[in-house]
């Protein structure tokens, strides 16, 4: 009965972005100037200070949620994580901002890659990443980790 009503939904294979928490408007000279040039090297095109931007802390696209502050995977091979600080809209293109997130070893007990943030930005559109599962961030003794819902089948552990 469940799957009936989901297929019901008219909503069911939406695959177009949408904002799921409050968003605000606001000038892209708001942001870090590094962040501000990775997107322009991301989209080539050139931008304005004045030009206005949306900001959302979540935000879904084909159900996959992208959350500020979590973690998506973004490369299995080399297992690099990108933690979104911003998800940003500008001339109607979502793209999600952070730092990417390298990993050192795999720490079994916690069940959670150790990782090294890069101090650089990185910019992904959405349904960049490799899988649809969210990761937590954590920091515990001033190590930042990335846990994980399950081991990846092609991750190595480092």
């Amino acid at each position: 009965m469940r799957q009936c009503w989901e297929l019901m939904n008219e909503d069911i294979l939406h695959s177009e972005p949408q904002a799921v928490s409050d968003t605000s408007a606001l000038q892209i000279s708001h942001l870090p100037t590094a962040l501000t040039e990775t997107i322009v090297n991301k989209l080539q095109t050139e931008l304005e200070d004045s030009e206005v931007i949306t900001v959302t802390k979540q935000l879904t696209v084909s159900h996959t949620l992208h959350k500020v502050e979590c973690c998506l995977l973004l490369n299995v091979i080399e297992t690099v994580f990108q933690k979104a600080k911003h998800t940003v809209n500008l001339r109607d293109t979502w793209l999600l901002c952070g730092r990417l997130c390298f990993c050192d070893s795999f720490n079994e007990y916690l069940h959670a890659y150790h990782v090294n943030t890069d101090s650089g930005w990185a910019v992904a559109y959405p349904a960049e990443e490799i899988n649809h599962t969210v990761h937590t961030y954590f920091v515990q003794n001033e190590c930042s980790y990335v846990a994980i819902a399950y081991h990846e089948p092609a991750v190595k552990a480092i």
